[in-house]
């Protein structure tokens, strides 16, 4: 009898190995793979990209950050994807916008830059509203003096009159910029005084 029992056992301990070691357990605690930690260099995500990087500065969805707006189509039509490269990758001196490529000391492959480029081009630009306008050229001085690789806007007498009309447009958004943020300042005092009742 005890000879049968210790088989018995043998065999549901057996069977029980089996089973756990066969069926994909996840123990409490336990991270999915979408959940465990990767290596900054193996990130291929735009949103996780942009949240990491990006967003700290320039704002969740590229609007209201500290920095500039890079949801914005106005500017995504004026600067070119080698400009966008090279902002990100090396930075921009005498800005706190810091290199983000990895052979300028920052944690971003080539790669990953591209896919921010292309990300913030098919998310936000919107390339029909400016089809009829020619915009001034936009490019980076690369032989500029040491304070920084500033853009430069051509202001040939030609294209004067576009740029004073797009000035004009900007102008004209500024006093809705005001009201969004008078809005928000109006919310969150809102939001304050519920927080004090309860």
């Amino acid at each position: 009898m005890t000879a049968k029992l210790q088989i018995r056992i043998a065999i549901v301990v057996v069977l029980a190995i089996a089973l756990l070691t066969g069926c994909s357990v996840h123990l409490p605690g336990q991270p999915s793979e979408a959940e465990r930690w990767r290596a900054p260099a193996e990130i291929s995500d735009f949103n996780q990209l942009y949240t990491q990087n990006c967003a700290g500065c320039h704002g969740v969805d590229g609007r209201l950050g500290a920095a500039s707006s890079l949801n914005d189509p106005l500017y995504l039509a004026f600067v070119t994807d080698d400009a966008m490269r090279q902002a990100i990758s090396k930075g921009r001196i005498g800005t706190n916008m810091p290199a983000f490529s990895e052979q300028a000391g920052g944690h971003l492959t080539d790669q990953q830059i591209e896919l921010l480029v292309t990300g913030m081009r098919s998310r936000w630009s919107k390339p029909d509203e400016f089809k009829d306008i020619e915009l001034p050229r936009y490019s980076v001085d690369e032989t500029g003096p040491t304070s920084g690789s500033s853009p430069m806007i051509d202001k040939s007498p030609r294209r004067l009159p576009k740029l004073r009309r797009l000035r004009a447009a900007l102008r004209l958004t500024r006093p809705i910029v005001r009201v969004a943020t008078e809005q928000m300042a109006m919310a969150d005092r809102q939001a304050r005084s519920l927080i004090r009742i309860f």
